[in-house]
């Protein structure tokens, strides 16, 4: 279990800072294969591995409910690598969709918010780390609704931060569920919550031309 742990938290960090890199790598390579056209298996991957991630998420909160440590850790690990990959196969393959870029992010936050939910009710210290990421991305959710309703989606994109925030948050999560470390991963879950403060305080410094712009719109 601490291997599968392991992998899963080398695969999140791998997502989060050397994906970027391999996809500007693979950008000829797809303008050159842009008239091929696509086996429906490779259209439906993506969108498979978000479904797989949201079926994961009642096992995970029903594992940790029942004081099934492995199976929640287990399940929590498998989920977070499709978050790793279902995003990059789209990319990687060119078939993003409407559906893919819905289910994503939500499969993330459902994932995340349910797991830190049952953890709250089952680990101590768990509570307060816990609200300040549940609020955070409450608040983020609704800063990039407010951007992409002024045409300005762009304006809050992640950065090394933001990116820095999730592979800790996961870690945290991957040790906790599977019970593995208990103080280290609420030190981490800790250090996910100050990151998540930080990161998200610069996001809404990002938006401040989007601010400054309705302000000044005629009403």
């Amino acid at each position: 279990m601490v291997r599968l742990a392991l992998c899963s938290i080398a695969v999140l960090v791998a997502d989060a800072f050397v994906a970027p890199r391999i996809r500007q790598h693979h950008c000829y390579y797809r303008a050159v294969n842009s008239e091929t056209e696509t086996p429906g298996w490779k259209r439906a991957t993506p969108n498979a591995l978000t479904a797989l991630r949201l079926g994961c998420v009642p096992i995970v909160f029903g594992a940790l409910r029942c004081d099934a440590s492995r199976l929640a850790c287990g399940c929590f690990a498998g989920a977070s690598i499709t978050d790793a990959f279902d995003g990059y196969l789209a990319r990687r393959w060119r078939v993003e969709s409407r559906l893919g870029a819905f289910l994503d992010p939500v499969a993330d936050k459902l994932l995340v918010v349910t797991t830190l939910v049952a953890l709250t009710a089952s680990t101590p210290g768990v509570a307060l780390p816990a609200a300040v990421i549940v609020a955070r991305e409450v608040a983020v959710s609704a800063l990039r609704e407010y951007c992409a309703d002024r045409g300005q989606r762009d304006a809050v994109a992640v950065g090394g931060a933001g990116k820095l925030k999730t592979a800790t948050q996961m870690a945290a999560l991957l040790v906790l569920t599977g019970r593995l470390a208990p103080r280290a991963g609420l030190g981490l879950l800790r250090a996910s919550a100050a990151l998540a403060l930080y990161s998200g305080a610069l996001l809404f410094a990002q938006a401040r031309p989007v601010f400054a712009a309705s302000d000044g719109a005629p009403g």
